[in-house]
């Protein structure tokens, strides 16, 4: 499978999130696995990833 310019960066952000969220909300990295799972996070993150990436990480974690 290659992945396009747009995946890959989804990606990315994703993996950038799981660290983050971990220290600020004091999770762990299977809590959070679980939360993304029943949320359906990781497929909002794809959704809205023009939104998102257009502010940045620490403005979406206000």
């Amino acid at each position: 499978m290659i992945m396009n310019t747009r995946d890959i960066e989804v990606l990315n952000m994703q993996f950038t999130l799981i660290p983050i969220l971990a220290r600020a909300w004091n999770k762990s990295y299977h809590e959070l696995s679980d939360m993304f799972t029943k949320y359906d996070v990781l497929g909002y993150i794809d959704v809205c990833y023009e939104k998102y990436n257009s502010t940045g990480v620490a403005a979406n974690l206000i």
